[in-house]
């Protein structure tokens, strides 16, 4: 979400748009346009961290060729 970008937001970006900034931000002052074919989607549903780490990690090992 929105809310959860300008919080996690370490360079101040989101704040520097919303004091007029035109930065080009995704989402904010210019447009989103997700991937049409992404790899891998993570913590998508909410999965905890370890939930996404195992899942991960199960994903490079198999395009590693190994077995975890």
């Amino acid at each position: 979400s929105l809310a959860e970008c300008e919080a996690r937001d370490t360079k101040g970006l989101y704040a520097q748009v919303k004091a007029g900034a035109t930065i080009g931000l995704s989402g904010v002052n210019a447009p989103y346009e997700p991937p049409t074919a992404p790899e891998f989607v993570l913590c998508a549903n909410g999965e905890s961290l370890e939930q996404c780490v195992d899942a991960l990690l199960r994903d490079v090992l198999l395009r590693c060729d190994m077995k975890r």
